[in-house]
């Protein structure tokens, strides 16, 4: 009873708590971003001060790493909203040369998800 009293008042309280906490594709989605090439990241040391729009963008709430950092955030889930928000298009995957939004990469990961669907058998 209490834990279903936890999940109302933070579904109550906490924008996209189903998404955050409780949806099974959100486990699947996290797998992507772990990929150190998958993660999206930018460049704050040309970010202008302040502005902090990707981070406002995110439905997931998140911040994003640094080029220099190597981890990834686990919590993405991809949507690319922070990608065209950016005034300085800072932000992109950490292969050199791409933003992250272009189709073709968009395929590559829709491939690899369904890999991975495959190899744990769910298709």
């Amino acid at each position: 009873m209490m834990v279903l009293l936890v999940i109302v008042v933070g579904m109550a309280m906490e924008e996209r708590f189903f998404c955050k906490f409780l949806c099974p594709m959100g486990g699947v989605f996290s797998l992507i971003p772990t990929i150190p090439f998958f993660g999206i990241h930018k460049s704050k040391n040309t970010c202008l001060g302040g502005c902090s729009a990707c981070e406002r963008s995110c439905p997931m709430s998140i911040e994003l790493e640094d080029d220099s950092n190597l981890e990834t955030n686990d919590r993405c889930i991809q949507c690319q909203k922070c990608l065209n928000v950016c005034p300085k298009q800072n932000n992109h995957v950490k292969v050199a040369g791409l933003r992250g939004n272009e189709i073709w990469w968009t395929i590559i990961r829709a491939l690899i998800l369904l890999d991975v669907f495959w190899m744990v058998g769910i298709i």
